[in-house]
C-alpha cells in the first residue's frame, strides 16, 4: 500500500476541505464588530482543527464505503453542496 492509496487521498482532500471552510469562518468573523468576535481562545482553536480531522474522516468513510474521486472528498466538508 503506498501512501497516495485512494484512502489517504480521500482524507487529505476532506481535511483540506474542512480546513478551507474553518478559513472561511474564520474570515467572516474578522468582518465582525470587535465586541461579536468570540474568545479566541484553546477552545476556538481546538474545534477549528478538530473540525477539519473531521471533514477528512467523513470523506474516509465515505471512501470505505465506496470509492470516490478527491472532488468527490473535498466537496464532503460542504454539506450542503450536491455531491
Amino acid at each position: 500500500m503506498s501512501f497516495w492509496d485512494h484512502r489517504y487521498t480521500a482524507f487529505t482532500f476532506g481535511f483540506f476541505g474542512g480546513l478551507a471552510v474553518n478559513l472561511f469562518r474564520l474570515y467572516l468573523v474578522s468582518q465582525s464588530r470587535r465586541v461579536e468576535r468570540p474568545d479566541f481562545d484553546w477552545i476556538y482553536w481546538a474545534q477549528f482543527g478538530g473540525l477539519a480531522f473531521l471533514g477528512g474522516v467523513v470523506a474516509l468513510a465515505h471512501d470505505l464505503s465506496n470509492q470516490i474521486s478527491p472532488l468527490i472528498a473535498l466537496m464532503s466538508a460542504f454539506p450542503s453542496l450536491p455531491s
